[in-house]
């Protein structure tokens, strides 16, 4: 058939049709009172129709699986149902939406390409999982209308015109979870999180905008790994700024911006994320207005090198200290190479006693631990207070700083003892009194003793500045 129409019709299954050369490939439309029920369209095809490839509004009880609808002037899909499946469905080269679905049910498995609005935008209450965005103008959306508890994973948003991804929460609750998402190669932003949602898990890379951009809504920012993009790497604004930014790790760019709305920070939580920035103009941190009511801010490594700063705020702040002195904020954090497995590929932290290859967050099923011939030292560098337990064993008892702290691609702790010299930095020159800092990892216990030598012709000879240390 080349257009079919039918209203107020259940219990109906459409199956290896086509529909092509309609205003409408496929209309079915049910009513509040009566509405459609029971219809199900598998392995049907829709194309060049002048409008939608199809529309189904109205229906409870809906599975759409394995169609393509393709060339339409419209939408390729437009279902509005409750308790929907939609599955691995295809939708390419439409004038409008990819797939347009809002009710409730679950999204999976689906892929959108080269469409002329969004890739793929649901809204409602919906699980959306595994499904696949890319060269459209945008590429997944996801809006919540609930109170209920619901998961956008697993999905890939790549080489969209515009943001990769959004997902725009019910408020400051949570309910809403971004978990392992890729979003990269897209024009603007990677991943936008609004309206209280939870990112965790996500892998944000070589987007032309911001990799993350939060909305300052009460959201949380948990075990992302964010690199390579072209603005900042994370940028979160609003009116409140109350955000959650924890054990993640920004390499590359521009690390991390609170916006001129964001009132300097105002309820906002950084803690055990790992900043590796490098360049000329790049800044680990800024913050563009200032009270700091509420911004805690410690536990965080800041490893800036090629004339990269660590803060800008009223001027720039190049180093740990500086930023410090200033502000009475992170007295309990460093400013160390991270260490890196390789940070071109691997951003999980070396150790002696095994650190993962594999994907990022795959572990221990999508790859194996391999030691390495030394330590990174923001291995059990986290907030003593945060929760470690879903690191693998050794795990030192601590939270790991960066995106795989307290998961299971978490490095382990090193069985033997390690030390690394903080201050004075090779070539360095000291006047008057200092602070010799150094750094402990492994099965160190109170009692055990360090010896602090130094030479004054170029390691050739040594001698002691102090002898029995603990």
């Amino acid at each position: 058939p080349t257009r079919r129409s039918s209203d107020l019709v259940s219990y109906v299954r459409f199956e290896r049709l086509q529909f092509t050369l309609g205003v409408a490939g496929l209309r079915v439309a049910g009513t509040g009172l009566n509405p459609s029920v029971g219809i199900t369209m598998k392995d049907c095809q829709t194309y060049s129709n002048s409008s939608v490839g199809i529309i189904m509004s109205t229906c409870s009880n809906l599975l759409v699986q394995g169609c393509s609808s393709w060339w339409n002037g419209g939408d390729g899909f437009t279902l509005l149902a409750s308790n929907a499946t939609v599955t691995n469905n295809v939708a390419l080269w439409n004038g409008g939406n990819g797939l347009a679905i809002s009710g409730w049910g679950s999204v999976d498995g689906n892929v959108a390409g080269s469409n002329n609005a969004w890739g793929i935008a649901v809204s409602g209450f919906f699980q959306v999982r595994a499904n696949t965005s890319f060269r459209n103008y945008y590429g997944l959306y996801v809006g919540s209308s609930t109170t209920s508890a619901l998961t956008v994973s697993d999905n890939e948003c790549r080489d969209n015109r515009d943001v990769g991804l959004q997902v725009d929460g019910y408020g400051s609750s949570y309910l809403l979870d971004a978990v392992n998402n890729r979003s990269y190669g897209n024009g603007n932003d990677g991943l936008r999180v609004n309206g209280g949602a939870l990112a965790r898990r996500n892998v944000v890379f070589n987007n032309g905008g911001q990799g993350i951009r939060g909305g300052g809504g009460g959201e949380i920012l948990r075990n992302n790994l964010i690199y390579s993009n072209a603005q900042w790497n994370v940028y979160v604004d609003g009116t409140g700024c109350a955000t959650v930014f924890e054990n993640n790790t920004l390499y590359g760019g521009n690390g991390l911006s609170l916006g001129y709305c964001c009132f300097g920070g105002k309820w906002f939580t950084n803690q055990n994320n790992i900043f590796r920035v490098m360049g000329s103009g790049k800044a680990a941190l800024e913050v563009r207005t200032w009270p700091v009511e509420g911004f805690v801010s410690d536990y965080n490594d800041y490893y800036v090198t090629d004339g990269a700063v660590v803060a800008n705020w009223q001027g720039s702040r190049p180093t740990l200290s500086a930023w410090q002195q200033i502000t009475a904020l992170d007295p309990n954090s460093q400013a160390i190479d991270p260490r890196f497995v390789d940070p071109s590929t691997n951003f999980h932290l070396r150790s002696a006693s095994g650190s993962f290859r594999g994907a990022p967050f795959t572990a221990p099923g999508g790859g194996s631990f391999v030691n390495d011939a030394d330590v990174s030292f923001c291995i059990d560098a986290g907030n003593p207070g945060s929760d470690y337990t879903l690191e693998s064993a050794p795990n030192g008892g601590r939270i790991d700083q960066g995106a795989f702290g307290d998961t299971t691609d978490a490095s382990r702790s090193p069985a033997t003892r390690f030390s690394l010299l903080v201050e004075p930095q090779p070539g360095a020159t000291w006047f008057g009194t200092r602070t010799i800092t150094w750094l402990t990892r492994g099965p160190w216990v109170g009692g055990d003793m360090v010896k602090l030598e130094f030479s004054a012709d170029g390691g050739v000879n040594w001698s002691n500045i102090a002898a029995s240390l603990d």
